[in-house]
């Protein structure tokens, strides 16, 4: 009897259990459903009317904006070094962009003054986006522009050298624009290109000694 009675208590701990577990996994729950459509549509755009019902998750809905708003400003860079339109920054630098670049000034003003004498220095530019990364509210480009030292730039006159100049851009996205930037770039074989700083030979001790 004793025995019968714990292996009814087994089978009623059991079924229980079995229950507990059928009711969690169905899909008529308002949680069940929530936590599908959490799971559908983690990471994509904002749908459009009729879809899926992002209010729940404030932090999804700004992630997914944000990434939708990198690759265009991203994309609006980018156009405007192959434009070479100085003005294009007004689509996407901040007013009070910070930038953490040595040769460039903070503000959207610095910035267009900068890609001024850029384009001036290099009239035939052309820009390719190699990498672009969004995540949350960065965006990382890495880019190669190549083209032709026609102008001068920071006081060397135009050499009429062919150039190719590579950086690595990190951005931070605010309110829809690049509110702040840092940048890695191949100064110094830019530098050399141009003539600025007399090229080396990497092993060749002699000439530095």
């Amino acid at each position: 009897m004793t025995i019968n009675a714990r292996n009814t208590s087994v089978d009623n701990k059991e079924e229980i259990f079995r229950k507990k577990i059928a009711k969690r996994l169905d899909p008529t729950r308002p949680h069940e459903q929530e936590l599908r459509r959490d799971a559908t549509t983690t990471g994509q755009a904002p749908a459009e009317a009729g879809g899926p019902d992002f209010q729940g998750s404030r932090r999804r809905i700004t992630m997914a904006v944000s990434q939708a708003d990198g690759r265009t400003l991203a994309a609006r860079y980018l156009k405007g070094l192959n434009d070479h339109d100085p003005d294009a920054v007004d689509g996407f630098v901040a007013v009070g962009y910070i930038n953490h670049n040595s040769f460039v000034e903070n503000g959207r003003e610095a910035n267009r003054a900068f890609w001024s004498s850029f384009f001036t220095a290099f009239p035939d530019i052309k820009a390719t986006m190699d990498d672009l990364v969004v995540a949350g509210d960065r965006v990382v480009g890495r880019l190669t522009y190549r083209g032709t030292h026609a102008g001068p730039l920071y006081g060397v006159p135009p050499t009429g050298n062919a150039i190719e100049m590579r950086s690595i851009d990190i951005w931070r996205t605010e309110n829809g624009e690049f509110a702040e930037h840092w940048d890695e770039v191949n100064y110094l074989e830019l530098f050399q290109q141009i003539g600025m700083i007399p090229a080396f030979i990497l092993g060749d001790t002699q000439s530095a000694t």
